[in-house]
């Protein structure tokens, strides 16, 4: 399997697990549960200049972000 390849599946895997949840909690919830998890994974690999860097960049880009309902995804 490609990098490209596992990444794709850990993606869907993700968004599936993260379905499941909101079955069951507020999508709020989820969000920020999720968003823990991803920047303590970012804290825990990341140099604090790297953590830093990654935090700017996902600032400079929230306008990217869609809503799942834009991209096909509805709770």
């Amino acid at each position: 399997m490609n990098n490209d390849d596992e990444m794709t599946k850990l993606y869907e895997d993700a968004l599936g697990a993260a379905d499941k949840l909101c079955a069951e909690h507020s999508g709020l919830a989820v969000a920020a549960v999720l968003n823990t998890i991803s920047l303590s994974l970012y804290r825990t690999v990341l140099s604090d200049e790297e953590y830093e860097e990654m935090m700017l960049t996902i600032n400079s880009n929230t306008r990217h972000i869609k809503p799942f309902k834009e991209v096909g995804y509805v709770n």
